[in-house]
């Protein structure tokens, strides 16, 4: 549940980079800023780049194309204001002509461009059109801080430019301030990317290691968690992911993995028992383990006190990365490992098997060494000492043995206190299958004659 709305959390949080955030209202960067925008235009500025044949806009017709993209950034209203070629042909031709005064218009005719184009200075003119006049420049001066809206707006008007450009003719939007807020959406795709590409990591390596799928499976899911909470809590509290923010994932995962592979770790050296395994991993590793998260915790929480905004919510995330991690390590892995044994590659390779036992054996037949070596590696391996009872006549328990050496009798128990010898059992020989597949009470003594080593086998 708690996974849930989260998950959900972060489907609300937002990609997006506003220096302006940076500053205090009050600063003085912010309030020179303000002035700008209300009495001439914004700081920020981006480009539309329109393309055609050579000589495209010594023409009027691609000059008034010019001048409808400007009619539909004014349209719009997020922009302050633009600039094109077209304003100073239009200006010039009111100085030159009598007719408009003051009031810059387009003239008539191409020549008269032509004309117009070798007027201008050259200082003027050069930022607008290409040397060829094939492709022409529209300055945007906007107020738009943060990349996201400025990515919305830019697309939207991408959308009204093209609907009404000629198809002799292409458009595409260029500048600093927004291949900086494009940026931020790469950097978020990369971050993602890379989060997908260390986990995929973390499955194959933790399952090769621990020889089963599985394992990697849980490693996968105690290292997503705090994740996932990490980006519902900026989702919830509107902490936008942005060139600051971004690192705090992969620091999460980095902390998270070392954490949960020392738990691992211990409770795969702990036994076949998995709650006696856990009990000892949960104590044993309880003291190194929080004692380092405290430690980090404290260390990026001095961060936050930081006056620039980006360093002090870097240092707040980080702080609370490591109590996530922490509470995944502690909770969730020992939940998703209550039900499984696992295996190192190490414990597969030291366990030798007789040949005569593995020809023997009917549980193993058709199986490869390394097959019977992951089954016995997942299996409780037991001695007995000579005389030793390996089962009891009535005694409940879910798992059959596969007797590995020595030598055993099968002992029953009748009705009137007698007993009687049912059989020998020899290495190779399974037994207890009756209380494994029909979960019924033991209906003879096991014991053993010679010193013995058996595997119990359960689903």
């Amino acid at each position: 549940m708690v996974t849930l709305v989260d998950g959900y959390g972060a489907t609300q949080m937002r990609v997006n980079n506003n220096v302006m955030e940076y500053f205090d209202e009050s600063a003085a960067l912010t309030r020179y800023a303000k002035i700008l925008h209300e009495r001439l235009s914004g700081m920020q500025t981006f480009s539309i780049v329109v393309s055609g044949e050579p000589d495209s806009f010594l023409k009027v017709q691609q000059l008034k194309t010019l001048q409808a993209i400007q009619t539909v950034i004014e349209d719009m209203g997020q922009f302050d204001s633009s600039y094109s070629l077209a304003d100073f042909i239009g200006i010039v031709h009111s100085g030159t002509d009598s007719e408009k005064p003051m009031t810059p218009y387009l003239p008539q005719r191409d020549e008269v461009v032509r004309e117009y184009s070798l007027m201008l200075d050259n200082k003027v003119l050069k930022p607008f059109p290409s040397r060829d006049f094939s492709q022409s420049r529209i300055i945007v001066r906007h107020n738009i801080n943060a990349s996201y809206e400025l990515n919305q707006a830019v697309a939207e008007l991408l959308r009204q430019v093209r609907q009404r450009l000629p198809a002799e003719l292409s458009v595409q939007v260029t500048g600093e301030g927004y291949l900086n807020s494009q940026a931020v959406d790469y950097m978020a795709d990369g971050q993602a990317r890379s989060l997908a590409l260390m986990l995929l990591v973390i499955f194959v390596l933790v399952s090769a290691l621990f020889m089963q799928s599985k394992a990697g499976m849980i490693a996968v899911i105690a290292n997503v968690f705090p994740i996932i909470l990490l980006f519902g809590v900026m989702g919830y509290f509107d902490l936008a992911l942005d060139t600051g923010t971004a690192m705090v994932g992969a620091i999460a995962l980095g902390i998270v993995v070392d954490h949960s592979m020392h738990f691992m770790v211990r409770y795969q050296r702990a036994g076949k028992n998995p709650g006696n395994a856990l009990q000892i991993a949960v104590r044993k590793e309880s003291t190194p383990i929080i004692a380092t998260a405290i430690a980090l915790a404290m260390g990026f929480a001095t961060l936050s006190l930081s006056e620039f905004p980006p360093v002090a919510r870097f240092g707040k995330l980080s702080a609370l990365v490591m109590l996530l991690a922490l509470a995944s390590t502690f909770l969730i892995t020992p939940l998703l490992l209550w039900h499984s044994r696992l295996m190192s590659v190490w414990d597969v390779l030291s366990i030798k098997v007789r040949q005569q036992v593995m020809d023997d054996c009917m549980l193993f037949t058709g199986m490869r060494k390394w097959q019977v070596r992951k089954i016995i590696a997942l299996s409780r391996l037991q001695e007995f000492r000579k005389d030793e009872a390996i089962f009891l006549q009535g005694q409940n328990a879910h798992y059959m043995r596969v007797l590995l050496e020595g030598t055993a009798e099968v002992w029953h128990t009748q009705v009137d206190g007698s007993t009687r010898q049912v059989g020998t059992l020899h290495a190779g020989d399974v037994f207890g299958t009756s209380a494994l597949m029909r979960d019924r009470e033991r209906i003879s003594d096991v014991v053993a004659i010679k010193p013995v080593r058996a595997l119990a086998v359960s689903w």
